[in-house]
């Protein structure tokens, strides 16, 4: 049996009253479907075997399904790989500006000379948990405030290449996610999934559903159960 990690974002688009489901949705019903018809054979294997030709295309089916879920628990790999990559990214980030911050504030207590934003004012952890849109101009506040005051933070060891290297990690984690890229990404994936499913549809009615007829006599109520799971896709066959 399959299971799925669709409750991830794999097939994912925010629900709305209408009446057209998407290619996604689609897909999400079609792969359900073929998860029921594979628990149906594997669920009664002495019945399949009654038919050469239905356990052989249903070996077959077994495999191209798995190919599919195999493709989504790559992706589902690869997008945690990612997340994890940019929280430590993030976290090295936060920890830069607390600490520059925190020499900031010790200095602003002993000489009090420097003017600093309030929300600058941040532990790590607070950073950490603070959104992205707002993070940005945080750290670029706590960047902005030691290079005003860079003469008399020498003494606490923050000298103009430590900030000029913060400030190329500010630069790198901010930097735009370019949209063209990232549509041709999705449109590539769109299409392996086209291809993939396509493959599978076509595999079930020339062969699964054909070669069911073969256990009708053997075992109709087998048969009947086949036919009710291929309705979601297809009607009746």
């Amino acid at each position: 049996m399959i299971t799925t990690p669709f409750s991830g974002n794999h097939f994912r688009n925010n629900e709305s009253p209408r009446n057209t489901k998407t290619v996604q949705e689609k897909q999400i019903d079609s792969f359900k479907m073929y998860q029921a018809v594979e628990r149906l054979g594997d669920k009664y294997p002495h019945i399949v075997k009654l038919s050469p030709k239905f356990q052989e295309s249903f070996i077959i089916f077994k495999r191209k399904t798995a190919t599919i879920l195999e493709i989504l628990k790559q992706q589902e790999s690869e997008k945690k790989n990612q997340e994890a990559k940019r929280l430590a990214e993030k976290s090295k980030l936060c920890k830069a500006g607390a600490d520059i911050a925190g020499l900031i504030l010790i200095n602003m207590k002993t000489v009090n000379s420097i003017s600093l934003k309030p929300e600058v004012n941040a532990l790590h952890a607070e950073l950490m948990r603070t959104k992205e849109e707002s993070l940005a101009a945080r750290i670029q506040d706590i960047h902005d405030a030691g290079v005003s005051s860079i003469k008399v933070l020498t003494s606490y060891g923050i000298t103009p290449s430590l900030l000029q290297a913060f400030q190329q990690m500010i630069t790198d984690y901010f930097k735009p996610v370019y949209p063209k890229e990232l549509a041709l990404q999705e449109m590539e994936r769109s299409r392996q999934y086209r291809v993939l499913f396509r493959e599978v549809d076509i595999f079930l009615k020339d062969h699964l559903d054909k070669n069911i007829s073969t256990l009708r006599k053997k075992n109709p109520q087998f048969v009947h159960a086949y036919k009710d799971l291929r309705v979601i896709k297809t009607g009746k066959i």
